[in-house]
C-alpha cells in the first residue's frame, strides 16, 4: 500500500506531543457518516492528521488510528490482509481533501515517483468530487477546487513521465468519484499534448471533469443508481437531461469559468452526432468539451469493462464506430499519453524526414 512518510506535521494544528499511539477502539456508527480510501492510496504524515477506521461490518467499526497520534503502519498492515480499504469520517473528510492537495502541490515538481503523485491527485480529485456530490455547490468548496485544479496543472506540466503511470492503471473502483479523477487527469494532458498547456485551460477542464456528474444529483434514486443499459427508454430520456441540470447548477454559482457549464452541457455530445442531449456533431461543439467527452467516455469504457487503460485503447482504436465518436485530432493526441515521449518524438522525426526524401 502506498503510505506516505512525511517529513512533519505539516499544516494541521494536530500535533503529538510523543510517540504516542493510542489504543484501538469499538465504534457503532452509521455507515453514512464515513467516507471510504483504498489502502494502496492512503496518506499519512508523521502526525496523524484525522482519526482512521477499519470497518469490521455495517455499523462496525475500529479506530485504528486517533488525530494526533504519531503515525504507525503496523495498525494498517495488521489490518490489509483482511480489507483493501480504510474510513475516515466525512467531517473530516475536509481536512483530508486539504492535506492530500499541500502534498500534491508540494510534491508535483520534486523527483518522486510518479505513482505517488498520481495517488495523491487521486484523493484529492474523488474526495472532493465526493463532497459535492453529498453537500452541492458553494463558493467555498469551489475554491477548493480549485486550489486542487492548480495543483493538477503543476504535475502535468513538471513531470515528463507520468505516461508510464497511466500505462500501469489497473482495477480503478467502479464509482463516480473514479470516473471523475481519470476524466480530469485524461481531460488535461490531452490538453497538454494539443498544445493548450496554459494554467487557465488546464484548470477549466480539471474543474469541468470534477462537476461533469453533479447534474445527477437532481435525478431521482431510483433512476441516478441504475447503469445507463439498465434503464427503460422513459429513465433514459430523464437521465439524458443531467447535462442541463448540471450545467444550470454551475451556472448559478455565478463564481466558475462560463465555458465550464458549456464543457458540461456537451460532455455526452459526440463528434459523429450520436450523442445527447442535443445530437450536437463535431463542428457546433466546443473545443474544450471535446477534449472532455474523450477523457470521460474512454475513463467510463475502462472502469465500466475492468481494462487497463492501454487495452481500453486498443478496442477503441480498433472499432470504427468507436473511433468516428471523437475528434479525429483530440483522438491523436489522446492517444500520446500513453507513449513513450522520447520514442515518440523519434518516430515523428523519421516520418518527417521520410516526407522530406519523398518531397524530394
Amino acid at each position: 500500500y502506498g503510505l506516505l512518510d512525511l517529513e512533519s506535521a505539516l499544516f494541521s494544528n494536530a500535533k503529538a506531543t510523543s510517540d504516542i499511539v493510542s489504543d484501538e477502539e469499538d465504534i457503532s456508527k452509521d455507515d453514512v457518516d464515513f467516507s471510504k480510501i483504498a489502502i494502496k492510496d492512503f496518506i499519512s504524515g508523521k502526525v496523524v492528521q484525522f482519526d482512521v477506521f477499519v470497518m469490521l461490518s455495517s455499523g462496525k467499526y475500529v479506530k485504528i488510528l486517533h488525530t494526533g497520534d504519531s503515525f504507525t503502519s503496523d495498525r494498517i498492515a495488521k489490518y490489509a490482509k483482511k480489507t483493501d480499504s480504510l474510513y475516515i469520517l466525512k467531517s473530516d473528510r475536509e481536512k483530508y481533501i486539504e492535506f492530500s492537495n499541500y502534498m500534491l502541490d508540494k510534491f508535483a515538481d520534486k523527483q518522486v515517483h510518479p505513482s505517488l503523485k498520481i495517488s495523491l491527485s487521486k484523493n484529492s480529485i474523488e474526495k472532493f468530487t465526493e463532497s459535492l456530490f453529498d453537500e452541492g455547490i458553494n463558493p467555498k468548496s469551489i475554491q477548493k477546487g480549485k486550489k486542487i485544479c492548480g495543483s493538477i496543472h503543476k504535475l502535468i506540466s513538471a513531470d515528463k513521465s507520468l505516461y508510464k503511470s497511466f500505462n500501469k492503471l489497473q482495477n480503478m473502483d467502479p464509482n463516480a468519484y473514479s470516473i471523475s479523477y481519470l476524466t480530469a487527469f485524461f481531460s488535461s494532458m490531452i490538453a497538454f499534448n494539443c498544445e493548450l498547456k496554459s494554467a487557465s485551460s488546464i484548470e477549466t477542464m480539471a474543474m469541468a471533469a470534477m462537476l461533469l456528474d453533479i447534474g445527477m444529483t437532481e435525478i431521482p434514486d431510483e433512476i441516478s443508481g441504475k447503469k445507463a443499459a439498465e434503464m427503460t427508454p422513459e429513465e433514459h430520456k430523464v437521465y439524458e437531461t443531467h447535462p442541463a441540470l448540471g450545467s444550470q447548477l454551475v451556472e448559478k454559482t455565478n463564481i466558475i469559468s462560463n465555458t465550464i457549464p458549456q464543457i458540461i452541457m456537451q460532455h455526452h455530445e459526440a463528434s459523429d452526432g450520436s450523442g445527447f442531449p442535443r445530437g450536437l456533431k463535431d463542428i457546433r461543439l466546443q473545443m474544450l468539451s471535446k477534449i472532455v467527452y474523450m477523457a470521460n467516455f474512454f475513463a467510463f469504457f475502462i472502469v465500466d469493462r475492468n481494462l487497463g487503460p492501454f487495452d481500453g485503447l486498443k478496442k477503441i482504436i480498433s472499432d470504427p464506430d468507436l473511433r468516428d465518436k471523437f475528434n479525429q485530432p483530440i483522438l491523436k493526441n489522446f492517444i500520446k499519453i500513453f507513449i513513450d515521449p522520447e520514442k515518440l518524438a523519434s518516430l515523428e522525426t523519421s516520418h518527417s524526414q521520410s516526407n522530406n526524401v519523398k518531397s524530394a
